[in-house]
């Protein structure tokens, strides 16, 4: 999708342009990802986001949020 919309994450825009495209609630939406920095950006947007690191680490993050695994 990058290509398409000409931004990469962790540009805000991007963020934002997936809550407009696909009608998010960026307090109500998750998003999940191995880099620091795009785990920032989303953040940055309002955004729930978890550092993924380990699949241990993940479902702890996850009960933390009140995601049942």
């Amino acid at each position: 999708i990058s290509g398409e919309i000409g931004m990469i994450k962790p540009d805000r825009g991007i963020y934002d342009h997936h809550v407009t495209a696909f009608g998010l609630e960026p307090a109500a939406t998750l998003f999940i990802d191995d880099s620091p920095k795009n785990v920032d950006g989303a953040k940055a947007a309002g955004w729930q986001s978890v550092l993924f690191t380990d699949a241990k680490t993940l479902e702890a993050d996850l009960r933390g949020l009140g995601v049942r695994v």
